[in-house]
């Protein structure tokens, strides 16, 4: 995935990430650094495949909660987390998001909690 602020430029500042949970409201965030702050518009690109069609996504979000896992490295991709929820989903995200989410629960039963 790729994380901007709202406020820039398309293109312009972009953060790598890993999105490590999903849910059709929001994401588990994991990135290199920490992001600004809580309460931040961001927006969240990303790709998926869904039923071997590939779809990206472009969802607006806020930081709702930074976490850092301090027994990961500096340099470990997964050391700060960033809980976020989507905002504003067109209804095409919002149904392509659930269709994910509901290909996984079916295809792989043991990743549920």
């Amino acid at each position: 995935a790729s994380i901007s602020k709202s406020d820039v430029a398309e293109g312009d500042d972009k953060i790598s990430a890993i999105i490590v949970n999903i849910s059709a409201q929001g994401a588990l965030i994991c990135m290199r650094q920490p992001h600004d702050r809580k309460q931040q518009q961001i927006n969240v690109s990303f790709r998926i495949n869904l039923h071997e069609l590939d779809t990206l996504l472009n969802i607006k979000a806020i930081i709702r909660n930074v976490q850092t896992d301090d027994s990961k490295d500096d340099t470990d991709p997964l050391k700060y987390q960033h809980g976020v929820q989507f905002l504003n989903m067109q209804p095409t995200e919002n149904m392509i998001l659930q269709s994910l989410i509901y290909q996984q629960m079916i295809e792989h039963p043991h990743t549920l909690i």
